[in-house]
């Protein structure tokens, strides 16, 4: 329906194309000096904030690695390769983050002392050059080698998910790895895409048929290693209908838990698992479980690792209360992992 008014030549034609008097009026709206000083104040405010936490984080992280890693007997290049990590790749994501609570840093650690890792997530990122300047300035601390072919067409399967989340990790420990990932919900065929190169793809799919099609949620990959990670999530069942769903990984591809272990891990405070496995073109490396339950870590500790670090884990503790407890299974048997926040 067009303009009626007597202003409109034609009654299609909209009064706001009307000149006034063979003039046009400039409106111009006054700035409030108040709301712009407030702003002004909103933001430096921020900034400070920002620049508040990331120090508290860098000094807790900087405290956490020596008491997690200090007995180790490369604990001097451990240290040298976490500085390294903190200015060309923590620091990098935290000037790309708005708010201090963007930049997400998540630290693990098992049971027996021998391990930590760092993980970064941020929304947004699409440049991860940073990882590549990180590997040549570590160069003389470790014998790794940047697989570049491998680093290329993984990089390509991340990008083509078009995640919104990007982490970037760090496992620190006699064995030294880093590398990138995403957190993206994958459907069959990325999942299949995925696990390429992984010689237990078929039974892994099968599993995940016969066991309700869990989501993946999370992959990573090694840049210096053909070690891939899948992390599985669990939520559509009753909760010990998940948590046996999560623990019959372990019988397909590992070793059953243990009625004990898994007695402790029905004392769930959500209903959700994770699982996970880290595979290489070889043989699937680490089979894990996650759970949330802060309350148990300790009871816990004598029941999944016969020569657990107690010190170090209740030092680890005492820094960083727990977010989530899992299991580990590798080829020293299992361990104990507690996954925690900055």
């Amino acid at each position: 329906m067009g303009c009626q008014s007597s202003m409109c030549a034609d009654s299609t034609e909209l009064i706001l194309s009307q000149p006034l008097g063979g003039k046009f009026i400039d409106v111009n709206f006054p700035v409030s000096e108040k709301s712009t000083n407030l702003s002004i104040n909103t933001l430096q405010r921020r900034e400070k904030e920002k620049n508040t936490e990331s120090a508290r984080k860098f000094y807790l992280l900087k405290s956490v690695i020596k008491i997690s890693l200090r007995d180790l007997k490369n604990f001097n290049d451990l240290s040298k390769i976490s500085e390294i990590w903190v200015n060309e790749i923590y620091r990098v994501m935290e000037e790309s983050s708005i708010l201090a609570e963007d930049l997400k840093t998540i630290v693990s650690v098992n049971s027996r002392g021998d391990s930590l890792t760092i993980k970064h997530e941020l929304d947004g990122v699409r440049n991860f050059d940073m990882i590549k300047t990180f590997y040549t300035k570590i160069l003389p601390y470790t014998d790794k080698e940047f697989d570049f072919s491998n680093y290329q067409s993984n990089e390509s399967f991340l990008t083509s998910l078009c995640p919104l989340t990007i982490f970037f990790y760090l496992k620190l420990g006699y064995e030294i790895d880093f590398g990138i990932g995403v957190e993206k919900p994958m459907d069959r065929k990325q999942m299949a895409l995925f696990l390429t190169s992984c010689n237990e793809a078929g039974n892994i799919t099968t599993w995940a048929s016969l066991n309700n099609q869990p989501i993946p949620i999370s992959c990573s990959f090694s840049v210096v290693s053909k070690t891939k990670v899948l992390t599985f999530y669990i939520f559509d069942g009753l909760k010990n209908q998940n948590i046996d769903r999560g623990f019959s990984l372990f019988e397909e591809f590992g070793a059953p838990a243990g009625k004990d272990v898994e007695r402790m891990f029905r004392i769930n405070t959500a209903d959700e698992v994770y699982c996970s496995l880290e595979f290489d073109d070889k043989a699937i490396r680490t089979i894990s479980l996650l759970i949330q339950n802060e309350e148990i870590c300790e009871h816990m500790l004598g029941v999944v690792d016969a020569n657990p670090d107690v010190l170090k884990w209740n030092a680890f503790h005492s820094l960083l209360p727990g977010r989530l407890v899992g299991i580990d299974l590798t080829s020293d048997g299992f361990v104990l992992k507690k996954i925690s926040s900055l």
